[in-house]
């Protein structure tokens, strides 16, 4: 009985532990050339944007003075087909 009350409690320990991944949810689109797009959010108000083997990092408060949301902010990138600029 009490093994059986040890490892109830250890796999709900596993699961809360595992499920605070919420929040770091990513953006994509592929461009006319073939290009992949992609911005995931860090968590700590910065995301992580990545095309073409190059990695930038923008902030919600870059985002926030050019009025884009980060899926905007992407969707541009990807029909532009340019590479990451900020």
């Amino acid at each position: 009985m009490e093994r059986s009350v040890l490892s109830v409690v250890l796999l709900t320990m596993l699961f809360v532990g595992c499920s605070k991944d919420d929040g770091y949810n990513c953006e994509s689109c592929i461009s006319d050339l073939g290009a992949k797009f992609e911005i995931c959010n860090n968590g700590d108000g910065t995301y992580t944007a990545e095309a073409r083997d190059k990695s930038i990092t923008v902030s919600q408060d870059q985002l926030d003075a050019l009025e884009l949301t980060p899926k905007l902010y992407i969707e541009l990138d990807c029909e532009l087909d340019m590479g990451l600029e900020f």
